[in-house]
């Protein structure tokens, strides 16, 4: 992968990340209310979505063409579909769900 789109996907995946990971570890706190935790949770959903389409886009697999069989992409795909299971875990009873995920 190579381009602005490889740039732009690989700076997404790390703000994704990063919020992730903060949340978790201030989740565990038990400081901050839940609903915070939430909307950090869609942002980052939000983020790694668009993440996914960037790499998507640089490895040529929306236009048509591929790059040699990048998995960049594909390793996107997974942490968005592990960051909308963080997410649904926001909407759980207890916060310990939320925060184990987010560490993991």
């Amino acid at each position: 992968m190579r381009g602005a789109g490889a740039v732009a996907a690989i700076v997404l995946l790390a703000w994704s990340v990063g919020l992730v990971a903060g949340c978790a570890w201030s989740q565990s706190w038990k400081v901050v209310t839940r609903g915070h935790f939430r909307i950090v949770s869609w942002c980052a959903l939000s983020i790694a979505i668009l993440a996914t389409l960037a790499g998507l886009s640089a490895t040529g697999s929306v236009a048509g063409s591929t790059d040699g069989g990048s998995t960049q992409p594909l390793f996107a795909g997974l942490f968005t579909a592990s960051v909308l299971v963080y997410l649904i875990a926001q909407y759980q009873l207890e916060d310990g769900v939320a925060a184990i995920l987010g560490a993991v």
